[in-house]
């Protein structure tokens, strides 16, 4: 659940406490590895916004950004995204992940590659994908496994589905498994899977074709909608969805 008292506005320059509450957490439940967002940055001990907007902290995945007005997906390491793999190269794949420049995306950053064993994806093909390396004037790299277990853990090829863009923030709300959106859909469409990119770019997939698009249909609906309008909305779709099949 995210702290009471976030999302708060910040400007350039104000210390956010993440490093102190990491320190005060007790032994029993110390959070996960801090996960950085857009407008965050490390100086020295402390964690400073470098970006004004609404700074949100998600305690259950210990992940701190700052939403701002920002169009364009900047990459930042640790990022989940969602791409679009647009080229094949002799040890990588290029893939668009709606940055200024494509991510590179080793034939070796997934689950049990090798040299023998090559991942044989193809244009136009999606995935799901972490940022691993994001600098200033390169390409970023993406992966597909996590990098402590090696393993997919949920990352890899995203076949079949239906991939909606939103706004970044909206996207990030996405990542809150307590935003009222992701509830509400949860609660009447329990049988669907979604992977979201902090790059905008949201991927759903259910049991048939028209409940996936109905369920696209209903994110995009609920950035115009009031919380109780949207639940509304929600339940009364699930409910015309439901006579319609019987």
């Amino acid at each position: 659940m995210a702290d009471a008292e976030y999302p708060k506005y910040v400007v350039p320059g104000d210390r956010v406490p993440c490093l102190e509450m990491m320190e005060d957490a007790p032994e029993s439940g110390e959070p996960p590895r801090l996960r950085l967002g857009p407008g965050l940055v490390q100086v020295k001990d402390e964690i400073v916004a470098v970006k004004a907007g609404m700074l949100h902290h998600v305690p259950e995945r210990n992940q701190w950004w700052i939403v701002t007005d920002q169009k364009r997906y900047v990459p930042a390491a640790g990022d989940d995204v969602v791409g679009v793999i647009t080229n094949k190269l002799a040890e990588a794949y290029k893939v668009d992940i709606g940055s200024a420049h494509p991510a590179v995306l080793s034939y070796m950053a997934f689950e049990g590659a090798s040299k023998r064993n090559r991942p044989t994806h193809n244009v136009g093909d999606l995935v799901y994908a972490r940022v691993a390396v994001a600098m200033k004037d390169m390409d970023p790299e993406i992966e597909c496994v996590n990098p402590k277990s090696l393993k997919a853990n949920g990352y890899g090829l995203l076949a079949g589905g239906f991939v909606i863009k939103t706004s970044l923030a909206f996207a990030r709300s996405m990542l809150d498994p307590n935003f009222y959106v992701h509830k509400a859909l949860e609660k009447h469409f329990p049988a669907f899977e979604t992977a979201v990119g902090q790059n905008g770019r949201i991927w759903i997939a259910a049991a048939t074709p028209m409940l996936t698009i109905a369920i696209a249909d209903a994110l995009q609906r609920s950035t115009s909608m009031e919380k109780q309008e949207f639940e509304k909305y929600v339940k009364d779709l699930a409910a015309e969805l439901k006579r319609s099949t019987e």
